[in-house]
């Protein structure tokens, strides 16, 4: 997929959780039977305001990470994190501008997965130069 003049979501999945205090990272914690991931990159994926999805994940967790994201028609690339969220949304935009220049980025963290459908009727994203 070409992504020059489109609306991409960047999918921050990079965190260890290390907060969380459970055994794997949040982002596959199921919820209703589900990994938290899975909801960000449903609600993506059924909205016609988001073109593709890029993911930016923990390197150790990128087998997993790649099962599920790819297993969704929008999903346009996948890059490993940094050691911090700024890190990893650098990393995440500068591996996307290798591929095209969206005019819409929405920088999204997947383990929040209660956000409204509401992103549709907004416009969102800082415009390039």
């Amino acid at each position: 997929m070409g992504v020059t003049g489109s609306c991409v979501a960047l999918l921050m999945a990079g965190g260890a959780g290390r907060r969380f205090e459970k055994a794997l990272p949040k982002q596959f914690f199921l919820l209703s039977g589900k990994p938290l991931i899975r909801y960000a990159l449903e609600t993506f994926q059924r909205s016609p305001q988001i073109d593709g999805i890029f993911v930016v994940y923990e390197r150790s967790t990128e087998v997993q990470t790649r099962s599920i994201a790819e297993s969704y028609s929008k999903t346009i690339g996948l890059v490993a994190g940094g050691p911090t969220r700024q890190d990893s949304v650098y990393l995440g935009l500068e591996a996307l501008s290798q591929i095209g220049q969206p005019s819409r980025v929405l920088i999204h963290d997947c383990v929040r997965p209660f956000f409204s459908n509401g992103f549709r009727e907004c416009r969102f994203g800082v415009e390039g130069p």
